[in-house]
């Protein structure tokens, strides 16, 4: 987006940044802490005025904002009770995969994400895959207003060029590359459990 020349703002809720973040883009941070609590119902008003405020400095300065996406439970909680405009909701997992590992935890860490999920009814949603706009459709716990599958995006072009520069390391014997990063979502258990069972004498 930043180039095609759009004007690109990422929103943090916490005051945390673990990234290297490109010079086309600007970052806030909403909250001075860790905001592990903000969506929480002792203090939800009062974030949610707090984000109010922020969007109308930053439409004072800027004009109009065409587009809201919103990528986690906790900021989906305060953008869907606020009165913030063009706001969709983008849903990265299974929604009942995170359920299912969120019963695990405990009652009250279920139905906070179950509370999480269905506010998002009669929300605009953009799912990365047919397969989690589809477990959305078909199932009763979230009814959208509105609702699309838009893929996560690849520079192709870089992956290519940083592929060439490791030509030379890649190893004569037999060897395993996981890409996705160190995630629950991404079922290393799966991967370990199915990597034991391999025949190592096997090429």
């Amino acid at each position: 987006m930043a180039v095609q020349q759009h004007n690109v703002t990422i929103l943090s809720l916490a005051n945390s940044i673990e990234y290297n973040i490109p010079e086309v883009l600007y970052v806030e941070s909403l909250f001075t802490h860790r905001a592990s609590k903000v969506d929480r119902f002792w203090q939800r008003k009062n974030s949610i005025l707090k984000l109010q405020t922020w969007f109308e400095k930053k439409q004072s300065e800027l004009g109009n904002i065409d587009l809201v996406l919103s990528n986690l439970d906790r900021s989906n909680n305060l953008l869907a009770r606020s009165n913030i405009k063009n706001v969709h909701f983008v849903i990265h997992n299974s929604v009942n995969s995170e359920l299912a590992r969120q019963k695990k935890l405990g009652p009250f860490s279920y139905l906070y994400l179950k509370q999480s999920k269905q506010n998002l009814n009669s929300k605009s949603l953009i799912c990365v895959s047919k397969g989690v706009e589809k477990e959305i459709t078909q199932g009763d716990l979230i009814n959208p207003s509105a609702i699309a599958t838009i893929y996560n995006p690849f520079d192709f072009e870089k992956i290519r060029q940083q592929a060439n520069e490791y030509n030379n390391n890649i190893p004569n014997e037999p060897y395993l590359i996981h890409v996705g990063r160190l995630a629950k979502q991404k079922r290393h258990d799966i991967l370990f459990a199915a990597f034991a069972k391999l025949d190592k004498n096997t090429s």
